[in-house]
């Protein structure tokens, strides 16, 4: 069974808390997360101090991780209120935000605005449950449409087309299962270019293949994306836009 415990290691230059998980593992993993959460995974057996002493050693790391957590504050766009004269992507093309006001709610796309038709245009949360309509259901349509295009590409890998699932997500692109048949995707790669939404599915069909991210993981994924680093680097870089909190009050 798991255990997790709770640490604070003493560095040169301040301290670090981390959090530690005794689980299977033939080494001790060290993941930095984007909210500057440290967490760590080792055998049982691994010593206390070997491990706190790996973790000194990975200082300069820290303190990497750390300055990239902060410039990626400063550069995280300003929250969107879906207001006229905003702009947001679709597919990586950037439209003009129009609200108008209309009998029925609906929301129009054209190559350079999104419109909004509601009732209410004052109405902030209205203005939130119908983009956020429109943005679920042109996601899943449009993942699905994508992840059929390429699945011909990895046939017999996985042998039937995959269950596909949407969800809003957090910390992940994309989530494969390759026992189950289902890739779940982040509706949110609605925002980004279609080189980069392939890139995501083709990630996800790797792991068909390869479920772990171990060498032969990105050398398969290199026949498919010879250029999979720069598009990695791509992802990290592109401008998500963020909902202002203040649509779902």
């Amino acid at each position: 069974m798991n255990r997790t415990t709770e640490h604070t290691l003493a560095l040169s230059d301040g301290e670090i808390t981390y959090t530690l998980t005794r689980k299977r593992v033939q080494n001790v993993n060290l993941r930095v997360h984007p909210d500057g959460r440290v967490t760590v995974s080792a055998p049982p057996r691994v010593p206390q101090a070997f491990i706190d002493d790996f973790l000194r050693r990975q200082e300069a790391f820290f303190k990497k991780a750390e300055k990239r957590r902060l410039a990626a504050l400063q550069n995280r766009p300003r929250p969107l209120s879906l207001t006229p004269g905003e702009l947001l992507p679709i597919e990586g093309v950037f439209r003009c935000v129009r609200v108008e006001q209309a009998d029925k709610n609906s929301v129009a796309l054209t190559d350079d605005a999104l419109t909004l038709y509601v009732r209410d245009p004052s109405d902030a949360r209205l203005r939130y449950r119908v983009f956020t309509a429109f943005f679920e259901r042109e996601a899943d349509r449009r993942l699905t449409a994508r992840t059929r295009a390429l699945y011909p590409l990895f046939s017999p890998r996985p042998s039937a087309f995959p269950v596909l699932k949407f969800r809003t997500m957090k910390t992940k692109w994309g989530v494969c299962r390759p026992t189950q048949n289902t890739v779940t995707f982040n509706r949110n790669l609605l925002y980004l270019p279609v080189t980069l939404i392939d890139y995501v599915i083709c990630h996800e069909f790797v792991h068909f293949r390869h479920p772990d991210h171990s060498p032969a993981f990105w050398q398969a994924l290199a026949r498919f994306v010879p250029d999979y680093k720069e598009k990695r680097k791509a992802l990290s870089d592109f401008p998500v836009p963020v909902l202002a909190a203040s649509l779902t009050e």
